[in-house]
């Protein structure tokens, strides 16, 4: 586990924090959601409602739930609980902006599937996490970020799909 400090604000990026079974079904059930109900329309970036962890009760999802909230209690040593879990599917021509998520203590980012790690999470417009599969980073949900842009011509070999989880203290 890594723990950056970016403009006093902590990053923390845990590799391999899940297993390639579950990382298959959760893209599964991801594809299945932004095919059949698509948060966003099918304009880029694709993005699934926040209600993930309301509609799978799969075994793959408690999985999910069991490795994040981990995650995050094991980093901020405090106890908490998952507000909004949603998926991205980066797709040529996407784009991204700046933001943050203010009324959320924490939030993370799991990488599924990403051939091209440099495009990961932009964090205060001047540090890349890297978005290597099977990854998490974590920050405080007041942190500015966004998803790194990809060239199309990159983008075309690689729909990047991640889930984002909101959490606030108990």
């Amino acid at each position: 586990m890594h723990c950056l400090i970016n403009q006093n604000n902590s990053v923390y990026i845990e590799k391999n924090i899940i297993d390639d079974d579950t990382t298959k079904k959760l893209i599964f059930d991801i594809l299945f959601e932004v095919k059949t109900n698509p948060g966003h329309g099918d304009n880029p970036p694709l993005q699934t409602y926040p209600n993930l962890l309301e509609i799978y009760k799969k075994s793959h999802w408690e999985k999910y739930k069991k490795v994040v909230k981990e995650f995050v209690v094991k980093n901020l040593k405090k106890d908490v609980e998952f507000q909004k879990t949603w998926a991205n599917v980066a797709i040529p021509g996407q784009k991204y902006y700046n933001h943050r998520h203010l009324d959320i203590d924490f939030s993370t980012v799991l990488y599924l599937q990403n051939s091209y790690p440099f495009f990961g999470t932009r964090v205060e417009d001047n540090l890349i996490i890297p978005g290597e599969e099977r990854s998490i980073m974590g920050m405080s949900g007041n942190m500015e970020h966004k998803v790194e842009d990809m060239p199309y011509e990159l983008a075309i070999k690689n729909n990047r799909i991640t889930i984002a989880s909101n959490f606030n203290y108990v």
